[in-house]
């Protein structure tokens, strides 16, 4: 695919490969995926369920999860609304 004349091959030959990236950086400017991942579940409060976690996992291996759309949307809407609010 190509945009603004570029290929995405072109793209990703134009980033830094890992052994072409300084290592200057101190180590605490350094974000891993994982910490990321791990501040992004972490509910505002900064409590975690642990038990709840592992139920829904066990409902997930089971099969016996289930998605409710209609929650899912309202509150993907809800969340999308009070981004906008924020940054506007």
């Amino acid at each position: 695919m190509k945009i603004n004349g570029l290929s995405d091959t072109t793209r990703i030959e134009s980033t830094p490969r890992a052994s072409q990236r300084s290592t200057d950086a101190p180590a605490a400017a350094v974000t891993r995926p994982a910490d990321v991942a791990m501040r992004l579940s972490t509910p505002p409060g900064g409590e975690f369920d642990a038990a709840r976690v592992e139920e829904i996992k066990q409902a997930i291996r089971d099969g016996s999860f289930e998605v409710d759309a209609e929650v899912v949307a309202d509150r993907l809407i809800a969340s999308v609304h009070d981004l906008f609010v924020r940054t506007h």
